[in-house]
């Protein structure tokens, strides 16, 4: 899924579905156990896409790992 998440992002960089790939890949990330590279995704997210509601979620789940 991380993958084929990724394929979203490089094949359709101006694409509205970006965000909510980047929050996903995240998503999956965390149910690995990597939560430095889910971090760091959603962080991403956040700076690139600000004013997405993908964006908002991020910044609630980040407050989340951050124990905030």
């Amino acid at each position: 899924a991380i993958v084929e998440l990724d394929k979203v992002q490089s094949e359709y960089p101006s694409s509205k579905w970006v965000p909510y790939a980047v929050h996903n890949q995240a998503a999956a990330y965390l149910k690995l156990g990597d939560t430095a590279r889910a971090t760091q995704l959603l962080e991403d997210l956040v700076k690139n896409y600000p004013l997405s509601p993908a964006a908002e979620s991020a910044r609630t789940r980040l407050k989340q790992l951050k124990g905030g």
